[in-house]
């Protein structure tokens, strides 16, 4: 038995421009992505379901860099000088040298 492939359905995707620069609130885009739907409903025959879903990036929130350590929701892997700051912890210690023997060693963190 072969395989066959039933055409059910298509699915449109729709794109809401964004108007100018900078970051605009999840209210404003659900709002917009709201008035599109109201429209396709009136002006569109045979629609029979409006799904909307959001496309979303993860950035540092300080910078705005992306997002790179997927293990943690606090640190970003030192992508700027607010992210380390806020993340000491996580930063790697200070490397001193020891006095008596004049080696190289990490101290640690306090």
């Amino acid at each position: 038995m072969a395989k066959k492939k039933i055409f059910n359905c298509v699915f449109l995707e729709v794109a809401i421009e964004k108007p100018g620069w900078g970051v605009l609130s999840k209210e404003h885009w659900y709002g917009a992505a709201r008035d599109v739907v109201s429209q396709i409903k009136r002006h569109c025959d045979g629609v029979s379901t409006i799904n909307i879903q959001p496309d979303i990036d993860v950035v540092c929130e300080f910078c705005g860099w992306d997002w790179t350590e997927y293990d943690s929701n606090l640190y970003n892997g030192g992508c700027c000088d607010k992210d380390k700051r806020a993340n000491e912890e996580r930063s790697v210690p200070p490397i001193k040298r020891c006095e008596t023997c004049g080696q190289l060693t990490q101290t640690e963190a306090s």
